[in-house]
């Protein structure tokens, strides 16, 4: 144990460590008070207001609705009519994703959307079309 704390650095630290996470668990009573405090940590400029609006909307229409996350390694879609139609090569055979909760998606076609805002388009290229997801 002794050599395993000296080798990653945390000798005599673990327990703190430990304790620290549950506090920051425990730190927000309630969702809507951590999407508070998040949304205020945001800055946006006036300039730029206008072309985020499409990530804050939100859309009744589970058909019409995206989930942009920035953390992706790739944009994932699973409607076909969502692609720009000369661009979607089919993928033969499909690919694999895999996701960190060990779940698995493929992907059967690569392509370019376009997300209409109000006061912009948006061109999204090589998405993924994912029928499943």
């Amino acid at each position: 144990k002794k050599e395993a704390e000296e080798k990653d650095g945390y000798k005599g630290k673990g327990k703190a460590k430990a304790n620290s996470a549950e506090e920051e668990d425990d730190y927000y009573d309630t969702e809507e008070t951590a999407a508070a405090t998040m949304l205020a940590h945001v800055h946006i400029s006036q300039k730029s207001k206008s072309r985020y609006s499409a990530y804050a909307a939100s859309e009744p229409d589970p058909q019409k609705r995206i989930l942009l996350d920035s953390g992706a390694s790739s944009t994932m879609v699973p409607h076909v009519e969502w692609f720009i139609p000369d661009s979607l090569k089919a993928l033969n055979p499909p690919h694999r994703i895999g996701f960190g909760d060990s779940s698995e998606v493929f992907t059967v076609a690569i392509g370019t959307i376009i997300l209409e805002t109000k006061d912009s388009t948006i061109q999204l290229t090589d998405a993924l079309l994912v029928p499943d997801f």
